[in-house]
This record gives C-alpha cells, structure tokens and sequence, in this order.
C-alpha cells in the first residue's frame, strides 16, 4: 500500500538530494522513493514525533534568520547562531514528540488490557451462567 509521501521542508529534501548524489545513478530513484515510502510511515506512526520536529524546525530556522546581525560600516552579516538552531530545536522537538507518542502508546496498551479483562471476566461469568442452566 502506497503511502501518501510527507512534504518535508525544503532544507530537508536538499539533504536527501545532496545524500543521493553519493547512490550510483542507477539506484537513486530507488533510493528517494523508498525513503519517502518509509519517512511517510513514520509521520503516520509516530504522528506527535513528526509534528513536534518540524514545528521545532520552523521555529528554529525562523529564529536562525532573525538572530543575524549586521556589522557596522561593513557589508558583512554575522550569523550569532552559526544555522544550526534549526536542526537543534528539530531534535529537542522530535525527542519532545517521542516521548508524547511513547505515552499515548502506553496508555492504548492500557486501555486495551482494561478492555480485554472486563470483556474476557464478563464472557465467563455469561457462560459459567449459561452453563448452570
């Protein structure tokens, strides 16, 4: 089953393209679609994780753009943070989502076992009255 594939931002693909270049030409295609199959199961498994990340990547790459800063009587531009707050707050917020997913999970196990004892206590009790009869 094919999956929809996850629009990813647009530093994100220039690093997949950047990583295929090192593939052999034969195998790129290959390559590229099955990592959009596989990044596409994951945004849908691990929905909190995906949203989390690329949010903390859009604050981070806003806050990469505005924390420049001009020199003086110079045409330079200083970049305080060096353009990496982007993926730093991807990270924080992947990790952040990981751990929302990882509850979630926990508590659908848990439900799921709550279920399976009142369903599988009530069908005994049903038959064991079924049986007396």
């Amino acid at each position: 089953m094919e999956t929809a594939a996850p629009d990813l931002p647009n530093d994100v693909k220039a690093k997949l393209l950047e990583l295929a270049k090192r593939v052999p030409e034969a195998s790129r295609g290959d390559f590229l679609s099955s990592v959009r199959g596989r990044l596409a199961d994951v945004a849908l498994d691990h929905t909190h994780t995906v949203v989390y990340a690329v949010a903390g990547f859009v604050i981070g790459a806003i806050l990469d753009h505005v924390l420049t800063m001009h020199v003086p009587f110079s045409d330079v531009i200083l970049d305080i943070t060096g353009g990496k707050l982007a993926w730093l707050f991807a990270a924080l917020g992947g990790l952040f989502g990981g751990i929302k997913d990882s509850e979630e999970r926990r508590r659908q196990e848990q439900v799921a076992k709550i279920v399976a004892t009142v369903v599988g206590e009530e069908l005994r009790r049903v038959l064991a009255k079924g049986g007396a009869k």
